[in-house]
């Protein structure tokens, strides 16, 4: 196993823009929750032309277009910038330089959208669908780091057999001594990211949910979701057309998370209905972000 200076390396991180960390406090019920938005994302020009620019691609684009910043947000949809800014910001800060850290970036905003949609799609787990956004971006900064800091060490990794998240934190924990879910966390905590996010981060990877935990219903849905997103990115990378039956098969590879899915059957066919939809979403977000 090898060791590593991680943690100096978190800590010499550049932080996340104030805008970030004030969107991430705000509460959609708030009254004041669009005019909160629209005034933390005034404050940095840069931001806000690049929320214009997304507004008026072709997704979102209709006959007239969008020349500021108020319109893009009324256009894209208030819940959507929350996200929307937190990508731009992050992916500012793990600037991708080879194919494999692309692919995590896209890896890592599909399990966002996915983790948003479910969270929409089950209102009746009172979720925080945006929080639910933030921990699918998030949940793998760890490895970005990696990759900074060995990605041919990393890149041994496919070496072993691995086939679903579970197995890759196997092989993963054999290389080295932290695993890339406990760096992520640190990440969050070290930008000031509200709890419980660093926690569902660090856990994403932990079927079988400690005590402490399961006594929380909302905090073990978020973590439960998050685990389920992930795992439909990784089953739609290799589905070719059968991402549904292969997320089913993963899922039944992890029993405490099949547990938790069968008692919200209504999942399965939220999986089959909307999941190449929510990916291609993502997959229209990511290359807006230039990545």
């Amino acid at each position: 196993m090898k060791s590593d200076n991680m943690d100096e390396k978190i800590n010499n991180l550049p932080m996340l823009p104030t805008i970030v960390v004030k969107l991430m406090t705000l509460s959609p019920q708030d009254n004041a929750y669009f005019d909160k938005v629209l005034e933390y994302a005034e404050q940095d020009p840069l931001l806000a032309l690049k929320i214009i620019k997304i507004s008026n691609s072709v997704k979102y684009s209709s006959v007239k277009p969008v020349l500021n910043l108020k319109e893009a947000i009324i256009r894209l949809g208030v819940n959507e910038i929350h996200g929307l800014v937190a990508s731009i910001a992050v992916t500012k800060v793990f600037v991708p330089n080879s194919p494999a850290e692309k692919r995590l970036w896209q890896h890592s905003i599909q399990v966002a959208f996915v983790a948003r949609m479910l969270a929409n799609k089950q209102p009746e787990l009172e979720l925080d669908a945006e929080k639910a956004y933030l921990c699918g971006l998030f949940h793998d900064l760890g490895l970005f780091l990696r990759f900074e800091q060995d990605q041919e060490e990393f890149n041994h990794i496919d070496d072993f057999v691995w086939s679903t998240p579970k197995q890759h934190l196997i092989a993963e924990k054999q290389l080295f001594a932290q695993s890339h879910n406990e760096l992520s966390c640190k990440i969050c905590r070290a930008w000031g990211t509200p709890s419980p996010i660093p926690e569902i981060v660090l856990l994403h990877h932990t079927y079988q949910l400690p005590a402490k935990v399961t006594v929380h219903p909302k905090l073990t849905n978020m973590i439960r979701i998050l685990q389920l997103a992930d795992i439909c990115s990784e089953m739609f990378r290799v589905g070719d057309g059968n991402s549904a039956e292969l997320v089913v098969e993963a899922i039944n590879e992890a029993p405490n998370l099949k547990l938790w899915c069968d008692s919200n059957a209504e999942l399965y066919a939220i999986i089959d209905a909307r999941l190449s939809t929510c990916m291609i979403d993502a997959e229209h977000v990511y290359k807006q972000l230039g990545i």
